[in-house]
């Protein structure tokens, strides 16, 4: 049996890019693979600032080990998930960006903070509202609730 998850990219601008994801949605599993993906794709943008856009399409083209898609575009929740995240952003590039950020290697570390992260464990539809009512978590808290099994403690 799959564990099945929900993956959530919206910023307050109301951009809303579900996700969905069949096997391996535990924290251990798709919660450290979202943070991996944030971080490296940070690193390689123009701007070393991560974006909606650019973090959507590392979720299109991740792939299984035997090369299956990962993820899929969705249109909301499913009704047979384990779990569910959601990644804030601040918007879109064109959106957010200013001009002295454009060219400075250390944007990121600056503003990393925007981004936001909330996840929920149990089973079904409702696991969105229950996510979106946490309090919002940065990178790295998002970090210690993976590293120390946090979905296993509760």
């Amino acid at each position: 049996m799959s564990t099945r998850c929900n993956v959530l990219l919206h910023s307050p601008n109301g951009a809303r890019v579900y996700f969905y994801r069949h096997s391996d949605g535990y924290l251990s599993m798709a919660g450290a693979r979202l943070y991996h993906t944030l971080t490296a794709a940070s690193v390689r943008t123009k701007d070393g600032f991560p974006w909606i856009g650019d973090f959507a399409e590392r979720l299109l083209r991740a792939q299984t080990e035997s090369g299956d898609q990962l993820y899929r575009l969705t249109s909301g929740p499913h009704v047979d998930i384990e779990y569910f995240y959601a990644l804030e952003f601040p918007g879109f590039q064109d959106d957010a960006m200013r001009d002295a950020d454009r060219d400075d290697p250390m944007a990121y570390t600056r503003n990393k903070d925007l981004l936001k992260f909330r996840w929920a464990c149990g089973y079904g539809k409702d696991l969105e509202a229950e996510a979106l009512a946490k309090p919002p978590q940065t990178v790295e808290e998002f970090w210690k609730d993976i590293a120390r099994n946090a979905d296993r403690a509760e």
